[in-house]
């Protein structure tokens, strides 16, 4: 089995869709890269789609080559529709010029194409883990619960040995899926930006639901179970497999009480590898804006550094607002303990018939991920609302 982890620390603030996306390689990810040179053009998703509003449906050349190649690595799967690779629904611009590649002939279509307004996503911005190209079943990773220990000896005696202790826990793939709906017109443009408003609105509804299950899961099958609905340590208690103590405001936010959300996890032996950062509902990010750190000092629980137009800054910590969070909810962590796990392949099926007399097509993707947390210990929310 092949797969790939990365910590995704390096973000494009332009991009609605950092989950998705990656620049790792794998053997398909190889593969893909050396079949587009030989294709001598970029992989087209509108193509997959076109081939569909033909009659007999055909696919041909590049793109059928890569289906072919995406259900040979997914012979369990055994797909209906057409299989596309997770770098098609990348929101970064393809530079359509690379290796002397023509392009694409602009159209008579407009500059612009107002997207659909989706929440901002949390996880892969704050620096989760993407484990993508999984194929085959289930995977599981040890973990490790107790670690080495060192002591202090006499000239002479015996130590005492100490073995790290280990558990583990299961990524199984899980479906999701999504649709949107296009007019027939729409796919047959040839220019750049169509491609992209195509490969963005499918990538952004898996993205959104994808993000809302690492935070608001509920573990009910088929959906994975979410850091907020994870069991709660009590104070002083630190089991890996539970988040760490709860913070309570009981009233306004202080500094004191926001100091203790990173007090909490610390206590834990949780250190930050650089990924430590804030999530909270937008309520709670305008509450802090206004909130001094101490009285009459112009010093806010909640800053923007002038030079970060993405993130803010709590405690000096990389912080993002979102309404993928419930009311007034808050949550500090280290966010490369989200283990964001994609199975290698998106299966795209599309529905000519059922809008037919409006010209209008349904395209539906699905894709196989699982969302898993290393140490659910390495995060701690809010009991109450931050925004009192």
């Amino acid at each position: 089995m092949q797969f790939i982890m990365r910590a995704a620390t390096s973000f494009d603030p332009a991009s609605p869709l950092p989950l998705l996306d990656t620049d790792e390689h794998s053997d398909f990810t190889r593969n893909f890269r050396e079949m587009q040179k030989r294709s001598k053009r970029p992989y087209s998703l509108t193509k997959v789609l076109k081939s569909y509003c033909k009659t007999p449906p055909k696919l041909d050349g590049f793109e059928l080559e890569v289906d072919q190649e995406l259900k040979a690595l997914n012979r369990a799967r055994s797909p209906v529709g057409r299989l596309i690779p997770v770098q098609a629904l990348s929101t970064l611009r393809r530079d359509l010029t690379i290796g002397g590649y023509p392009q694409v002939v602009q159209t008579s279509v407009g500059d612009q194409i107002i997207p659909f307004l989706r929440a901002k996503t949390i996880c892969g911005r704050l620096g989760a883990t993407i484990i993508d190209g999984l194929t085959g079943g289930n995977l599981r990773l040890p973990r490790a619960i107790v670690g080495g220990t060192a002591s202090w000896l006499p000239e002479v005696g015996g130590g005492t040995d100490a073995d790290q202790s280990l558990d583990s826990f299961t990524i199984v793939p899980k479906r999701i899926s999504g649709s949107t709906v296009m007019s027939r017109q729409l796919v047959y443009q040839s220019t750049p930006d169509i491609e992209d408003f195509v490969a963005n609105d499918i990538a952004n509804a898996i993205a959104v639901a994808v993000d809302n299950a690492a935070i608001n899961g509920s573990g009910a099958a088929p959906q994975p179970l979410g850091i907020l609905n994870y069991p709660v340590n009590a104070s002083g208690s630190y089991t890996y497999a539970s988040r760490s103590a709860n913070v309570t405001f009981g009233g306004p936010a202080s500094w004191a009480s926001v100091l203790a959300f990173e007090k909490n996890i610390e206590e834990g032996l949780i250190t930050n590898d650089g990924s430590f950062g804030w999530a909270a509902d937008p309520t709670v990010r305008d509450k802090w804006q206004q909130a001094p750190k101490v009285a009459g000092y112009p010093s806010f629980l909640w800053e923007n550094t002038g030079d970060d137009d993405m993130f803010g800054r709590v405690n000096g910590r990389r912080a993002l607002s979102s309404t993928q969070l419930p009311p007034g909810q808050v949550i500090f962590g280290r966010w490369s303990d989200v283990l964001i796990c994609t199975w290698v392949g998106v299966e795209i099926l599309v529905d000519l018939f059922t809008l037919a007399t409006k010209a209008e097509i349904r395209v539906r993707s699905t894709l196989l991920a699982d969302i898993q947390f290393r140490y659910p210990l390495a995060f701690c929310a809010s009991a109450d609302s931050g925004a009192q």
